[in-house]
């Protein structure tokens, strides 16, 4: 899979974000989202078996395994420009998959984070307009570059 960003496109304060950060330590998610002050600048994004991006169940460890999540992509704070940086985990290549499943893949896990994203703001009381906000991803993976 490619590593990239998604840029969220929603101009945060400090104190937004560390709203954002207290908001993702307090759901009930088994460590899907966490943050700590000592890392100010990122909130961790992780998949759990119950809740894996469809596609994506067979990369994310069993839930009785020591450890039941996988990082999969980092909000970075960017100065109050907000954006998600992806790192996915190994997927199979072709021939076991064809170029357009993985991609359906890759595209899947992009909306999965970004729904994590849009959840932790509405969770956390931040409003923003929705309006104003594409509702696709304005540079999806098919269509760059």
């Amino acid at each position: 899979m490619s590593d990239r960003n998604l840029d969220f496109e929603i101009p945060l304060t400090r104190e937004q974000w560390e709203q954002l950060g207290q908001s993702a330590n307090m759901r009930e998610d088994f460590g899907v989202l966490r943050w700590s002050p000592e890392e100010f600048d990122v909130i961790h994004v992780a998949m759990s078996e119950e809740d894996a991006p469809i596609g994506w169940g067979v990369a994310v460890p069993r839930a009785d395994a020591p450890v039941s999540v996988r990082e999969v992509a980092r909000f970075q704070w960017n100065d109050g420009r907000p954006y998600a940086e992806i790192e996915a985990p190994d997927a199979p290549v072709p021939p076991a998959i064809t170029a357009a499943e993985r991609a359906a893949l890759e595209i899947e896990l992009a909306r999965w984070v970004r729904t994590r994203w849009h959840l932790l703001l509405r969770e956390s009381g931040i409003h923003f307009d929705r309006g104003a906000l594409p509702a696709r991803e304005p540079n999806p993976p098919e269509l760059a570059p």
